[in-house]
């Protein structure tokens, strides 16, 4: 893989059912091409929110491979990307600081990560969501 100034992130993750079995996937751009994925992994047990902070967390994990600078993640879920922002506290979810925690950790090998919120109909989350569809296909579920 090239190694890259900036890295584009786009992630997404779930479970079926809610909760039951998590699932994530993610991509990595240069801004034009793709560069790793879609790849997707299973999590184990848990429930939808957890499931994109693993996507997110797993997608970090990859993208050391391409750079050691900025990284962009994209996430379609306004709660985690506000909650990885510090823009909204963690009350009832105390079960979600340890994966935001190293989620931080995971971070501070990048000179800079950004959080973002994209739609779910942005076309690296709609390949994402349907390598998680994928997924849960080939674990029997509909």
């Amino acid at each position: 893989m090239k190694y890259i100034d900036e890295a584009l992130i786009f992630c997404d993750g779930g479970c079926k059912p809610n909760p039951g079995i998590m699932v994530g996937a993610f991509l990595i751009t240069d801004g034009e091409n793709i560069l790793k994925g879609p790849v997707g992994n299973k999590f184990g047990e848990g429930t939808n929110i957890v499931a994109e902070f693993k996507a997110i967390e797993y997608a970090l994990d990859e993208a050391v491979s391409c750079t050691r600078k900025k990284v962009i993640v994209h996430c379609d879920n306004e709660f985690v990307v506000k909650a990885l922002n510090k823009e909204r506290r963690i009350t009832k979810g105390k079960h979600l600081k340890p994966i935001i925690t190293e989620i931080y950790k995971k971070a501070s090998m990048f000179e800079e990560v950004i959080y973002t919120h994209v739609s779910e109909n942005n076309r690296f989350i709609k390949k994402c969501n349907a390598k998680c569809n994928e997924l849960f296909n080939k674990m029997g579920f509909e």
